[in-house]
């Protein structure tokens, strides 16, 4: 995932950091809460956000 460069992958490192923090952290709830709306944020951006040609890898 770190070797492409593309904010799709970019975007993939931030989701799956944040939820391997939440996996292991024994965090506070609201901790949780918070992670949990970044997750959907990224998700979001990535959905709505991208165009076509940030999918695409750069030579």
């Amino acid at each position: 995932m770190l070797i492409k460069h593309s904010m799709n992958t970019i975007v993939e490192v931030l989701i799956f950091a944040i939820a391997r923090g939440l996996v292991v952290g024994h965090e506070k709830p609201l901790e949780e809460l918070i992670r949990i709306a970044c997750i959907a944020t990224l998700l979001l951006c990535r959905k709505y956000l991208f165009h076509e040609f940030d999918f695409h890898e750069e030579d």
